[in-house]
């Protein structure tokens, strides 16, 4: 009779998990699409705020008379956009035939490749935006009444040669730290889906192994 209970609870149990795994699977499928799609969401405002701010800067500068600096600034941050777009042209080539776990596995290489990209972009991107700020600014009138005090300093294109050397100096320090600072701001906006794509691909790489 024991014999008899047992075997019954045996194959109800192996039922259950038989009838539960179609639904974990399930349930990991719609939390790996939300995921992916929630960063593209992310990314893809990112992208509308950065030709916002473009197109803003652009409009500011020029009403004070900086429109060279407002275009060029403003033709920097388009040309952000046109990469990111190539990015996002990347991510929607992976394929969402195959399982949820070489999906995610599949967007968190596409992840890593994305900002190790744009981490060597803005090493040159903050040290060139500092410069054209900081050329500008000696041309200012704010600009001038400073070189002013400098007048017996050699000039190199109208500007003090220690002006010059300030802004090397400044930019090949933003050289330095432009990757460091775009990763801060990286983790900063998508830190907390980031996070969670990691742990969903723990919990998943766990279940594969029991399996």
């Amino acid at each position: 009779m024991s014999n008899t209970i047992e075997s019954i609870w045996q194959n109800g149990f192996v039922q259950n998990i038989n009838d539960l795994a179609p639904k974990i699977n399930d349930l990991y499928n719609q939390k790996s699409q939300n995921l992916v799609d929630k960063f593209e969401d992310m990314f893809a405002a990112n992208q509308t705020a950065v030709l916002i701010g473009a197109a803003t800067l652009f409009a500011v500068l020029s009403f004070f008379g900086m429109p060279f600096l407002g275009l060029t600034i403003a033709l920097m941050l388009c040309g952000l956009v046109t990469f990111g777009q190539r990015q996002l042209s990347q991510l929607r080539l992976i394929s969402k035939e195959v399982s949820s776990f070489e999906y995610l596995k599949s967007f968190d290489l596409w992840l890593d490749n994305s900002i190790n990209q744009y981490v060597t972009i803005y090493r040159y991107f903050y040290p060139a935006l500092f410069s054209v700020c900081a050329v500008r600014f000696t041309y200012s009138d704010l600009g001038i009444s400073a070189a002013e005090k400098f007048e017996l300093t050699a000039l190199i294109f109208g500007i003090p040669a220690i002006f010059l050397i300030m802004i090397i100096l400044a930019a090949g320090i933003l050289g330095v730290i432009g990757g460091s600072i775009y990763r801060a701001d990286v983790n900063l906006v998508y830190g907390r889906e980031m996070a969670k794509l990691k742990e969903l691909i723990a919990d998943m790489e766990i279940l594969r192994k029991e399996d």
